[in-house]
Parts: C-alpha cells; sequence; structure tokens
C-alpha cells in the first residue's frame, strides 16, 4: 500500500493546492473534494455497446455465401450482382465471409473478396457484426496480405466501436503493408497515433511509400494542415482544436470496458499493459472521459488512469484541473504527481511546488520532484536546485532517490552541470544506476543542442555503447555499458563543466 497523508498534511496540501489553483491567497472556500464512488460501473450501465452479434451459419448460407463469392470472383457482367444478394443476406452473411476469409484452402482471390464483401456490410448503420468481423481478421490472421485487407477495409466502416482495439495493432502489427492500413483506418476513425508511423513509411521511397503518402495526402485535405504540423498538434495540447470525428456512444462504451481492465479484479499483467497502450493513444475526448475515473472505488483504476494521463502528455491538458484536485487523493497522489508534470501547463507549477514540500509524503515529493522535471518551467528552479544541495548533506542518505529525481530535474531545467559530477558517481556505483545513465544521457544531449564546447563528441562516444536497436541487454551488458561510459567521460567531465 502506498503511503498517504495524514489529516494534517492533507489539510495542508489541500489549501496550498487551493492557492496555487486560483492564485490569490483570500478566505476563499477550499474545493469540493470528490468523494470516491463506482465510476466505472455506472459509466458502463448508462452506455449501449455496439450490437456484434451474427446468426450462426447454417450449411446452405455457407454455400450461398461462397456463390456470391464465386460470382464476384468470376462472375463477369454479374459480378455486382453478389453486392445486392448480399445486402439482402444482411448479418446472415456475416460469419460465412468470416470463415471463407480465413480457409486456406480457397483461392486467395475469393478469400479476398469475402473480405471486400465484409467491408461492404460494414459500411451499413448496422454494420457493427461485420466490422468485429474485419477486427478479428487484422488482429488475429496469420497471413500478412489478410491483415492489412481487412484493416484497409475497416476505414470506410460505419461502425467506430473497433477503432480503440485497432489500436492496439499500432503495437504488435510487424508487417510494413498491413501497418500502413492500420494507420490509415486510425486517421479516417479520427485517431492520429499511427501518422508518424505513415510518414516513415513515405519516406522509404518504394511501391508501399506511394500508397502511405496517398493516405497522408488524404489526411492533410481533411483536416487542412500539413502531415508534419499534425503530428505536432496531436502530441501536443492543440490537439483539442483539432476537426476529428467525435466517439459515438458504442466506442465510449468500448473505452469504460478498457478502463474496467484496469481494475483489481485484473490479474493478468497483459490486459493492463494493453488497455494502457490502447487509452493513451487516443484522442484528448478520451483523456476527458477518464478524468471522471480518477475517483473511482478501485485503487488500481485510480492508479492506472493517471498513469494513462501522464502517457497522454500535453494531448491530456484539459484534465489538468482535476489532476490538480485528485493531488489529494492519498493512494494515487505520486501517479498524478507525475501526470501533471507530463500533462500540465503553467497552472501545474505551484500544485507540484506544494507536494514537494518537506512536510509531504516522501514518495508524493520524489513523483512532485519528477514532475516538475518533465514540467520544465524556470520558476522550479530555485527549488529544485535548493532541496540537491541540502541533500548532499550524509544524514540525508536514505534519500537519494530523491536527490536523484532532483538531479534529473536540474538537467531538465538546463542547470545539469552541478549535478553532473554526482550523477557519474550514481551511474558507476549508485543504486539509481540506471536512471543516472538516463539523466547523464539528456545533459549530453541538451548541451549538444545549445552548441557547448565538447559535448557533441561526448555525445558520440556515449552513444557509440549504445545496444542495438530492440534489443534487451543482460545485467551483465548494462554493467559493461555503463562502465565504459563512466571511463570515456571521466576523462572529459571537468573540461565540459569548466567556466
Amino acid at each position: 500500500m502506498r503511503a498517504g497523508l495524514n489529516p494534517g498534511q492533507l489539510g495542508g496540501l489541500l489549501g496550498l493546492l487551493f492557492l496555487a489553483s486560483c492564485g490569490r491567497g483570500d478566505n476563499s472556500t477550499e474545493p469540493a473534494i470528490p468523494s470516491l464512488a463506482g465510476v466505472v460501473a455506472e459509466r458502463l450501465a448508462n452506455l449501449t455497446a455496439a450490437d456484434t452479434e451474427a446468426p450462426v451459419p447454417t450449411t446452405e448460407r455457407m454455400e450461398l455465401t461462397q456463390e456470391l463469392l464465386q460470382t464476384r470472383v468470376h462472375g463477369g457482367e454479374f459480378r455486382d450482382l453478389a453486392f445486392k444478394d448480399l445486402a439482402t443476406l444482411g448479418k446472415a452473411a456475416v460469419l460465412p465471409l468470416a470463415q471463407w476469409a480465413r480457409d486456406g484452402s480457397l483461392d486467395n482471390a475469393l478469400r479476398q473478396a469475402a473480405v471486400e464483401l465484409l467491408g461492404v456490410l460494414a459500411q451499413e448503420p448496422s454494420g457493427a457484426a461485420a466490422s468485429e468481423r474485419l477486427l478479428d481478421l487484422t488482429t488475429t490472421a496469420t497471413e500478412p496480405w489478410l491483415r492489412a485487407h481487412a484493416a484497409w477495409r475497416l476505414g470506410t466502416s460505419h461502425s467506430d466501436h473497433v477503432l480503440p482495439r485497432l489500436v492496439l495493432r499500432l503495437n504488435y502489427e510487424s508487417d510494413p503493408e498491413a501497418f500502413l492500413w492500420v494507420a490509415s483506418s486510425l486517421a479516417r476513425g479520427g485517431c492520429l497515433a499511427g501518422l508518424g508511423g505513415l510518414m516513415d513509411l513515405a519516406s522509404r521511397g518504394d511501391e508501399r511509400a506511394t500508397r502511405a503518402q496517398a493516405e497522408i495526402t488524404w489526411i492533410e485535405e481533411q483536416l487542412a494542415d500539413s502531415a508534419a504540423k499534425l503530428l505536432q498538434r496531436w502530441s501536443s495540447s492543440e490537439a483539442s482544436a483539432l476537426p476529428l470525428a467525435a466517439p459515438s456512444e458504442a466506442q465510449l462504451s468500448e473505452i469504460w470496458s478498457l478502463v474496467q481492465d484496469l481494475s483489481g479484479d485484473t490479474f493478468a499483467l497483459r490486459p493492463v499493459d494493453d488497455a494502457r497502450y490502447i487509452l493513451s493513444h487516443l484522442g484528448p475526448w478520451c483523456a476527458r472521459e477518464l478524468a471522471a475515473a480518477l475517483w473511482d472505488t478501485d485503487p488500481y483504476v485510480r492508479l492506472h488512469v493517471a498513469q494513462v494521463l501522464e502517457r497522454m502528455g500535453p494531448r491530456a491538458r484539459e484534465t489538468e484541473m482535476a489532476l490538480v484536485v485528485a493531488l489529494t487523493e492519498v493512494q494515487v497522489a505520486p501517479a498524478v504527481a507525475e501526470a501533471l508534470g507530463s500533462v500540465g501547463s503553467p497552472r501545474s507549477l505551484k500544485p507540484l511546488l506544494a507536494a514537494s514540500q518537506a512536510d509531504q509524503p516522501h514518495e508524493l515529493r520524489v513523483a512532485a520532484v519528477r514532475g516538475l522535471g518533465d514540467l520544465g518551467l524556470p520558476g522550479a528552479l530555485d527549488t529544485i536546485q535548493e532541496l540537491f544541495r541540502e541533500l548532499k548533506d550524509p544524514s540525508q542518505e536514505h534519500l537519494q532517490d530523491l536527490r536523484l529525481a532532483s538531479a534529473k530535474a536540474l538537467v531538465q531545467l538546463g542547470s545539469g552541470d552541478e549535478a553532473s559530477t554526482w550523477l557519474l558517481q550514481q551511474m558507476e556505483h549508485g543504486p539509481g544506476n540506471s536512471d543516472a545513465e538516463q539523466a547523464i544521457g539528456l545533459w549530453l544531449t541538451k548541451g549538444t543542442a545549445g552548441g557547448r564546447l565538447g559535448f557533441e563528441a561526448a555525445l558520440r562516444h556515449w552513444q557509440a555503447q549504445s545496444d542495438p536497436p530492440g534489443s534487451i541487454p543482460s545485467a551483465e551488458r548494462a554493467r559493461s555499458r555503463r562502465t565504459a561510459r563512466g571511463q570515456q567521460l571521466s576523462q572529459v567531465l571537468d573540461s565540459l563543466i569548466a567556466p
């Protein structure tokens, strides 16, 4: 269980947060703190999920749909009649088509036609069942071409309830062609989480690049901005101003089902990780929905929702004041503090400074200092410097995680020289060696970007010791890397920080 605030600390922090948020010191009434409630259960009870049920196919229906596929592929002037007959079948054709699409004994042209016809059904207002089977093909089909074709057809689906689960393919899809159409269909549904990947594919100069560029051009025309600017806006507080499609009630139901997966009743780690990934890659509207769950009765929901908002960053800016209030929720205050640093504006500075004070629980102080570093505002520098210097005292050795957080924050605030020697010692010998290594890497990167003498060469030597992309280094490899980096940096450190 996380350390909590005692009543005196809670009252003191609440007062400080109130003064920070309203910006004045009068006797106005403190903001009301919401009570914990069954937020997730209530939202799910009031939302209607998509109707994805479809009739179990009979032998006759299987044969009829196969005949339609044959007509679609080989019917010549009659091939378009398959669409008309399919419309008559409606939902009764969904499961047979899905089965034929998966049947590896069929000619691929017939299987592709099955996906195409599912796409036709998915365009109908009642096409949620067809969209569901297209999503199933996109996520589980073994052949990359089949996943790609199904993902493409989802781009014209009438039902948006599949969009959150489609987001997860950005994390798991390994085939570039399939990834292209996942990213494209997401954009057509109002989610730009795959735009960066589309831009990367468009830069490769092959046939796939031409298709990726065509999708990017469509997105640019629809949203009236360049892809580069759209990607920047999607990653910032400007995301709220993008003219993206609003979610349907069915999609909201999907969202709250994912939030339910974050509860303490979910014992497997994979569903929790998947839910956090999906939710953190959706638009600002999702952040607004999630803010209410910061007061759900389940502490795991509150914790994971705070982590999701942190990952969303400035795209979740509209939840900032909800997070300020949630700093008083004792079980998740540290996660909330870190979220504030990631999503916040200058309004988050005073609440985070208040949470970093010495009378607050240690874990909250560490998180608040991390949040101040992520926030990156000069107004935090004096407090962070004072804290780093205070913790130099040997009597404060038990607070080294707090000092490490303050050292990294100094780097983020552009004053990392003061902490560089201590960070190097920590990287080589301290318990926080991994975090210290990351902080030093950031210090060298910032120095190089600022054109500081000697930093570019030091950064090149540092990066030469990096692990291969995608690899997971062993503990021995990590120690060897840190040792090599430490030896190289020690030789030039004095010259780097010299006046």
